[in-house]
């Protein structure tokens, strides 16, 4: 198991290391490219765990491995111990590493051979921990419950144990299956299942308990059990004081056991080559040194850990400084392009590196454009380039690479709107145009205005450029148009009254008399008097009002003179009086005056 863990950066190249609580796997070595005359760091990061001298106590949630599940172990006789089982790692119990670990059918896995079974016989109860007394306590020993099981020839009890995970985060399961105190003989009772898991790297234990009950079979004394951890010495316990040797009771029950004693000890060193007293370059006491390594060929630095804790191990991890192929110092500069325009620069400078050097131009999709092999220069530039992205590649004579990329950026066009109006009004109206706020001029035509808007009183195409704060310049028209209406009433000749005029209204498109319920071009008006007639006339958004004047002449009154009765043959002398008008005689005479004969 390697006990590294490496981070490297190229040119700052740091080593962490952890050990104890933290998985420690320095997975494959590690290869770091630079370009001579640079250099790496070497740091080291070192993050040591606890030692298991001393654990906490706390309760967990109940999740245990299945509990009829891995190798089975079958006692041939009850309150023994099994032989040595493998863990399959190196697991540390106050402070001792150990490999093999042994089952008591009791309830307890121990790490140390030759073990009591105590207790021995029906109704036994075990003592309470720390106890020195080994002819009556297990050393060494993590208790799952502690009691006189019934395990011994009972079928369906079983123990079993079980490895799960990959290394450094492995952990042994040991799994006691359907059992009961031996007061519950003959399975008289609640059964009960546990486990117990202890775990690689960090070294937590931790115990699971399905259902344990204060219950015994009538007539017998209750059993005591003890839960906890105990040196091997038998000097030392890490115990719930409400489950050492006390007739306690638990359902779905889980407990963690986690190391808090000391900080773990290291020793770090650094070896150019190989681990021999003749390359070691130094060894670290303040760990936020770092290191430079500055080879001129590919190197390979190894680093040490070796640990002076449980387990007290030696690891090792490889670096490889290689000195081809990795990237050498430059700069970039460039000259944007202007408004949408290709005339953008990109300039890369070299401030290492060895000649002859190699430079690879290529735009966004990967086309080459340009391409310079072989050069003692130190700089090379590509010119003429729209906005966009483009990557330079550039190469020395020792193998290492300089790659980067720049973005060139164009200002963008203004693209204004002319807004107000409407564009189409009437004579001897005005409109405002506007362009728009936010630039920076103004330039109208015609008319040179270099306002943001301007006022319109004719026809035409009134254009706008505007330019922006970088330069760029946009432009956008409207079209005006100015209308007009004329209104027209043909006039009437002057009628008597009762008669009737015909007035008609010209100019338009839409009329409307004022007072008059019609919106006819031409009307029909029998006035009483003379009378004045109005019509609004609109052509689109224009109107204009025109007036006729319809004149009424009064009717003539008629007086005709002398009245007098005359006799047959007498002849008398008619006179009419109405004024200026015409006669109309029935004699079909037409004067004022006529003379009449009286015949009988």
């Amino acid at each position: 198991m390697k006990n590294i863990i490496l981070t490297f950066f190229i040119f700052s190249l740091t080593v962490s290391l952890f050990a104890q609580k933290t998985p420690v796997d320095a997975g494959n070595d590690t290869t770091v490219s630079l370009c001579p005359p640079g250099c790496a760091n070497l740091k080291a990061a070192v993050v040591p765990g606890n030692s298991s001298s001393d654990y906490t106590i706390d309760s967990i949630p109940y999740a245990p491995e299945a509990y009829n599940a891995g190798t089975s172990i079958n006692f041939s006789n009850a309150n023994t111990v099994s032989s040595a089982n493998p863990i399959g790692f190196t697991f540390c119990f106050f402070g001792e590493p150990y490999t093999n670990f042994y089952i008591g059918s009791n309830g307890w896995i121990g790490f140390s051979p030759n073990q009591t079974a105590y207790p021995t016989s029906m109704f036994s109860n075990p003592p309470p921990i720390p106890d020195t007394d080994s002819t009556k306590v297990p050393r060494n020993a993590i208790f799952w419950l502690w009691s006189n099981l019934s395990i011994y020839g009972y079928p369906g009890v079983n123990v079993y144990y079980q490895m799960y995970g990959t290394p450094p985060n492995r952990k042994m399961v040991v799994s006691f299956y359907e059992t009961a105190p031996h007061c519950l003989t003959a399975h008289v009772g609640p059964l009960l299942s546990g486990q117990i898991i202890i775990y690689e790297t960090t070294n937590i234990i931790e115990l699971f308990t399905d259902n344990i009950s204060t219950l015994c079979k009538p007539g017998t004394p209750r059993e005591v059990s003890v839960q906890g951890l105990l040196n091997k010495y038998g000097t030392k316990a890490v115990v719930d004081p409400s489950r050492n040797a006390t007739n306690w009771a638990a359902l779905n029950d889980g407990v963690r056991y986690t190391p808090i004693g000391g900080t773990a000890s290291y020793t770090l060193n650094w070896f150019k080559t190989d681990t021999t007293s003749a390359n070691k370059l130094f060894t670290d006491i303040d760990t936020s040194l770092a290191h430079p390594v500055c080879p001129s060929t590919t190197t390979s630095y190894i680093s040490q850990l070796i640990s002076n804790s449980c387990p007290i191990d030696t690891f090792y991890d490889t670096v490889v400084v290689n000195t081809s192929g990795g990237a050498f110092p430059h700069t970039l500069s460039q000259s944007q392009p202007g408004c949408g325009q290709a005339n953008g620069k990109v300039k890369i400078t070299l401030t290492g590196g060895t000649p002859n050097f190699g430079y690879v131009w290529k735009d966004a999709l990967g086309n080459v454009i340009r391409s310079n092999p072989g050069t003692v220069n130190t700089t090379d530039s590509i010119i003429n380039l729209a906005a966009g992205k483009y990557y330079i590649t550039a190469t020395e004579s020792g193998g290492c690479i300089a790659k980067d990329s720049v973005t060139l950026i164009s200002p963008s066009t203004p693209t204004p709107t002319i807004t107000g109006g409407p564009l189409a009004f009437c004579q001897g109206s005005s409109i405002t145009l506007d362009a728009g706020s936010g630039y920076a001029s103004y330039a109208w035509l015609p008319g040179n205005q270099t306002s943001q808007t301007i006022t319109v009183t004719t026809s035409g195409t009134f254009s706008v450029t505007v330019t922006n704060a970088s330069g760029c310049t946009g432009s956008d028209s409207a079209v005006t148009s100015v209308g007009s209406v004329t209104a027209t009433v043909t006039p009437s000749a002057p009628i008597c009254s009762g008669q009737t005029a015909t007035l008609t209204a010209t100019g338009g498109t839409s009329y409307t008399w004022i007072n008059l319920s019609t919106n006819n071009s031409i009307i029909n008006v029998s006035p009483a008097s003379t009378t004045t007639y109005s019509v609004i006339v609109t052509n689109g958004s224009c109107s204009d009002t025109g007036y006729s004047t319809v004149t009424v002449k009064p009717l003539p009154v008629i007086t005709a003179s002398p009245g007098a009765t005359l006799c047959v043959g007498d002849v008398a002398t008619l006179t009419a009086s109405s004024g200026n008008g015409a006669y109309s005689w029935s004699n079909s005479a037409n004067t004022p005056s006529i003379t009449a004969n009286a015949n009988a």
